[in-house]
């Protein structure tokens, strides 16, 4: 009997070894996980790699080999050679001096210029589930083209200093022991808007990546990188810098002339709807918003009324789980996108256009109002920190205005927040970091 079970735990030992193995080696073929931007220290210079200095070995200023020495790319600012610095990063809201070579427009007007010659501005574009075609740039300088949504309207919001800041996003690859081809990696960057413009400040791009596009999502602009093939045991490191231009904003002094429309065009009907956790379609949920609209004034103060029966009575919980407005309405409590998507619940529950904005380190609630003349104006609130209702004042970058898209590609499935994607055929690459983060405007 003994020498059975000695036989049979000799037996054991060897197979639980192998599934591990397997385990491990199938681990390494999963997606990559997505990883928000930070000290990417180790990505730039992972184990098992060449090491090199950071960006330098492959990348490249898009159409540079176009350049003649003598002659003057309009709208460029990149230092031939220059590269970025490996493994530094910056904290969200450090002041640093602002590079004379970012070129950002303070004035909000300069929202509907694009970056660089030969830009255009364009129309409105629509919200909501709606995509517009992507525009292509196979060769030479990308560009940014404004998105445009509404303009500063006399007697609305206004705007205080600018505070400029770089912004970096890219992708960072690293092969494991087989090639990989047929990468498509998207990449949210900032955009215009009233408050903010943004022009683009540097591209580091490798000739591996064999196309680049733009893609519009809504109020949404992407960057799209094509890698049709990559070699193994390598890095590869694209990275595109912006310039951005954000402004403090105030509140008007008269707000007893706002009202709630009553006609409402097509691209703000989107925000009075459902979208990705933030549903009023709960009667007690109803019931609330509606009985706080009775026995008040204007309808700034009826929306004020909701914000803050928000802030003293949902408490705020420092968990990150998300759990959407209906739920943090029944447990009255919720972290600080829990508490924004009730807000924008209730105001939808009122038939108030209203919809979250997402910026460097967190997010707020927006919502619409028209004046005497009929014309419409966003108001910001903030739900967390200090109370701040009509005005912001410390800027910050904005990633993403809205919380209800639909991304190209067939995916039917609505999404709130709009994060990085990479898709791939065949190998997998053995390690694949995103980046998203702010950088000094002096490098």
């Amino acid at each position: 009997m003994v020498s059975r079970h000695q036989n049979f735990i000799a037996w054991l030992i060897p197979l639980l070894v192998a599934v591990s193995f397997c385990d491990q080696g199938m681990a390494q073929q999963a997606d990559p996980e997505r990883v928000p931007g930070g000290d990417l220290s180790a990505f730039f210079n992972p184990p098992g790699v060449t090491k090199t200095d950071g960006v330098k070995r492959t990348t490249r200023s898009v159409g540079s080999k176009k350049k003649k020495p003598d002659s003057k790319t309009p709208g460029s600012s990149t230092k031939p050679g220059s590269g970025t610095k490996p493994g530094s990063s910056t904290k969200p809201g450090s002041s640093t001096k602002p590079a004379d070579k970012a070129a950002v427009q303070p004035d909000a007007s300069a929202a509907t210029k694009a970056s660089g010659a030969g830009s255009s501005s364009k129309p409105p574009p629509s919200t909501g589930d709606d995509v517009a075609t992507a525009s292509k740039r196979t060769d030479g300088r990308i560009k940014l083209e404004a998105i445009n949504e509404d303009q500063t309207i006399p007697g609305g919001i206004t705007f205080g200093p600018p505070t400029k800041i770089n912004w970096r996003v890219g992708v960072v690859m690293v092969t494991g022991t087989k090639p990989v081809g047929n990468v498509v990696c998207r990449i949210p960057v900032p955009t215009n808007w009233p408050e903010q413009t943004v022009e683009i400040y540097k591209e580091e791009l490798p000739p591996e990546i064999s196309r680049i596009k733009w893609l519009d999502v809504g109020n949404i602009k992407m960057l799209e990188l094509r890698i049709d093939q990559f070699p193994p045991r390598d890095k590869l490191i694209g990275l595109v810098t912006f310039a951005v231009s954000t402004q403090q904003i105030i509140a008007p002094q008269d707000t007893s002339k706002f009202r709630i429309p009553e006609k409402r065009a097509k691209a703000i009907r989107s925000y009075l709807s459902d979208s990705p956790g933030i549903s009023f379609r709960d009667s007690k949920l109803k019931k609330q918003a509606r009985s706080m609209f009775e026995a008040r004034q204007s309808d700034w103060v009826k929306i004020e009324g909701l914000y803050d029966w928000v802030r003293e009575n949902i408490e705020e919980s420092p968990t990150e789980k998300f759990q959407g407005s209906v739920a943090t309405f029944k447990e009255k409590i919720g972290n600080a996108e829990d508490r924004a998507c009730l807000f924008v619940a209730l105001c939808r529950a009122n038939k108030i256009p209203a919809r979250l904005v997402y910026y460097d380190g967190g997010q707020y609630a927006e919502f619409y109002l028209v004046d005497e003349n009929n014309r419409g104006h966003w108001f910001p609130c903030k739900l967390s920190g200090i109370r701040e209702f009509g005005e912001i004042g410390e800027p910050k970058v904005i990633l993403q205005k809205g919380d209800n898209y639909r991304l190209p590609g067939g995916d039917k499935k609505k999404l709130r927040f709009v994060s990085e994607k990479a898709q791939m055929q065949g190998s997998r690459p053995r390690q694949l970091q995103f980046v998203r983060e702010p950088r000094p405007t002096d490098e």
